[in-house]
């Protein structure tokens, strides 16, 4: 055959190749549109309670934070727990940015979000010392922060950049600023020193690669005579690409890498945030400190996720007035609604790339099941479809845990997850 008739051909069959390849990009299958190109896996799917058999160190809800790979095999899952009051302030230490208070920097300090932790700045104070010639100021902040919901965001969210909790955020933007914090118990003014205190000034100074975090604590007496410990704390918190956030207790001198496993040990979190509950008007009226449990994505390292749901329900906090709630009428838990036979039919061509999205660790949340007057109900009309760092592609929903105050809610969870899809 002549050279240039095959050479025609091979042009010709490359060609038609490639149009099939743009076709399977572009709607594989008529069921959605792509931008990268996953490859179908045929795996049974599994179902794995998450609790104290398979965690280690694992309690409740009420006592523990807990971060895992929901991936995995073995018996015990990989993963780690500390207690929620083990630390006061965490310091973000990846290098991609993350936007706060309008502000975009991979420099980023937060407060112990999992119990009540509250903290204000106390304006024109550049030093530990200095704030101490600010007394009215402090008395400020120790009365707005005594009311015991200062700084908590409403229960109609599970958003752990909540109100308050980034009150130093990026340390770069304010220098040389001055914050009161409130610790949710008493600890030790410094491991030299057995008074113990609640309060405590804090200052943070940083550089690309590292915080300066400044602390002593403090005494109140009455409205107008404050005291500072006798001794200051000054600790340098390297950056650690190992972690996503490298974390303090103001009782130690030392950094905590115990709180979290490395960042490339977990994909799913399982934590509480401390929100504002508000009371029946009728009654008086007020509100509450109250902590509200649900689950994190460690979508630092990559991980991606987005929620599929058959209906238009906006629920996820159910609770006394909250607006987005219609109590046992709500959509997502009527059975009508109930989205098994899309979860089992959900495959590699279903996935829709331009969802994913990384900006959330909290597109799960508390999203998941209802909260009503304790009674603990799994929503039906939704699953997850969560892409990991290595491309791999799980479609993960939530099985029922039953009702009432000691249902498996304070315990643990359980999931019933599929892996569908790699990327090529």
């Amino acid at each position: 055959m002549n050279k240039k008739i095959i050479f025609a051909m091979a042009m010709l069959v490359a060609m038609i190749a490639s149009s099939c390849q743009k076709d399977l990009l572009q709607n594989p299958n008529n069921s959605t549109i792509h931008t990268v190109v996953y490859n179908p896996v045929n795996e049974p799917s599994k179902v794995k309670a998450i609790n104290a058999s398979v965690i280690d160190n694992f309690e409740s809800f009420d006592k523990n934070q807990t971060w895992f790979d929901f991936t995995t095999v073995s018996p015990q899952a990989q993963g780690k727990s500390s207690n929620r009051d083990a630390w006061h302030l965490g310091f973000y230490s990846q290098p991609g940015n993350i936007t706060v208070n309008g502000i975009s920097s991979n420099l980023l300090v937060y407060l112990n979000y999992s119990v009540k932790t509250q903290g204000m700045l106390i304006e024109g104070a550049t030093s530990l010392g200095s704030a101490m010639e600010k007394q009215s100021k402090l008395e400020e902040a120790f009365t707005l922060m005594n009311a015991g919901t200062f700084g908590m965001g409403d229960l109609s969210t599970f958003d752990f950049h909540r109100e308050g909790q980034f009150v130093i955020g990026s340390p770069i933007v304010r220098p040389s600023s001055v914050y009161l914090i409130r610790t949710a118990t008493a600890v030790q003014v410094h491991p030299d020193d057995p008074t113990t205190t609640n309060l405590f000034l804090v200052a943070v100074e940083a550089t690309n690669d590292a915080y300066t975090l400044s602390y002593q604590g403090l005494t109140r007496k009455n409205a107008s005579e404050w005291q500072l410990a006798k001794k200051a704390n000054k600790l340098n918190i390297p950056k650690s690409k190992d972690y996503q956030s490298r974390f303090v207790n103001f009782s130690s001198e030392n950094i905590r890498d115990d709180i979290q496993p490395k960042i490339n040990k977990w994909n799913l979190g399982l934590s509480a945030v401390f929100l504002k509950r508000y009371l029946n008007p009728n009654f008086g009226g007020g509100a509450y400190a109250f902590a509200v449990k649900g689950v994190v994505l460690n979508n630092n390292p990559k991980v991606q996720i987005y929620r599929v749901q058959s209906t238009e329900s906006n629920a996820g906090a159910p609770g006394p007035f909250d607006p987005n709630y219609t109590w046992q009428n709500d959509p997502a838990l009527d059975d009508k609604n109930d989205i098994t036979v899309d979860f089992d039919n959900y495959v590699a061509a279903n996935i829709d790339d331009s969802k994913f999205s990384s900006n959330s660790q909290e597109e799960i949340g508390q999203y998941f099941r209802s909260l009503d007057l304790g009674k603990y109900r799994v929503f039906v009309d939704r699953f997850y479809v969560i892409k990991l760092q290595n491309g791999d592609v799980y479609k993960l929903r939530f099985l029922p845990l039953g009702e009432g105050n000691s249902s498996a809610v304070n315990d643990g969870i359980q999931i019933k997850y599929e892996k569908i899809a790699t990327t090529l």
